[in-house]
């Protein structure tokens, strides 16, 4: 009978981690079924607590697994005895370990429970993948197979329902460099079922644009002006006068002298000429 209380008694509660919260040892161990019931009875009262839920939540998980500070091992008061005095109502009484604790506990600095229980918290969720490392779950399924059945219910659903089916779009790799590019592009569109315009596709996968490199442009020759025709014109296209201008002086022109044109002599009378006698002078007698 002894090696079997000894065996049956305590089982995962009696484990213990030591972790140091700031400046102090707290010996944390897994919260007992006793705890985590009176966890639940504050959970199904939450009403009453309203804000406060959280925080009273805490602290009645922590003043269950708190099993030692420091060098003071508190282990062996896990036993549900009233042991610890404390002064209620001011009258002194005894109190269990986990009601001593949770007594205490309301002198401690808020931000200091907060990182306590932020502590067994990672320390109960490494517990559990250690209880279950050998343990191989015979009925877990794999994603896929799941996956399947799922999709395969929700199609019967939908037939059920007369709504469209879903279909999922085959989406065919890129082509191999052995691959011409003519063959591929016949095929590239093709799915495996009819299509309805009521299904929901998989989206595409986003394609680069092709970018068309700009054609060169091969710039004309310059065209050199013709050089300024000073000349003047008549309406038939001669030269009737031509200027040249020589500068003297910064923005000033002088004009060269028009040149002297060449012809006959003008020719005077000589008075040989036949007179009208009606204007002829009158004779002096």
């Amino acid at each position: 009978m002894a090696e079997l209380e000894r065996n049956i008694s305590n089982i995962g509660s009696s484990k213990c981690w030591k972790r140091e919260v700031g400046d102090v040892v707290l010996w944390y161990s897994p919260i007992t079924l006793h705890g985590q019931e009176k966890v639940n009875e504050l959970l199904s009262n939450a009403e009453g607590l309203g804000m406060n839920i959280i925080n009273e939540t805490k602290r009645i998980t922590l003043s269950f697994s708190i099993v030692g500070i420091n060098d003071i091992d508190l282990r062996e008061f896990r036993d549900n005895v009233p042991r610890f005095p404390v002064n209620k109502d001011g009258k002194n009484t005894k109190v269990t370990l986990d009601r001593y604790i949770y007594q205490k506990m309301i002198s401690w600095s808020s931000q200091f429970v907060d990182d306590a229980f932020s502590v067994l918290a990672d320390l109960v969720e490494t517990d559990q993948k250690s209880n279950l490392k050998n343990i191989k779950f015979e009925n877990a399924k794999d994603p896929r197979t799941e996956l399947k059945e799922l999709e395969a219910r929700v199609g019967e659903l939908r037939s059920t329902l007369e709504m469209p089916r879903l279909v999922e779009e085959v989406l065919k790799p890129d082509p191999t460099p052995q691959e011409s590019p003519d063959s591929v592009s016949d095929t590239k569109n093709v799915m495996s079922v009819d299509f309805d315009p009521f299904s929901r596709l998989m989206p595409q996968k986003a394609q680069e644009p092709i970018v068309t490199p700009a054609p060169t442009v091969t710039a004309p020759p310059p065209v050199t002006p013709p050089p300024l025709d000073r000349s003047i014109r008549d309406s038939k296209g001669n030269i009737v006068q031509a200027y040249s201008a020589t500068p003297s002086i910064p923005e000033e022109v002088i004009e060269s002298p028009r040149p002297s044109l060449k012809g006959p002599a003008p020719v005077i009378d000589s008075g040989l000429v036949n007179r009208n006698p009606r204007f002829s002078p009158p004779s002096r007698g």
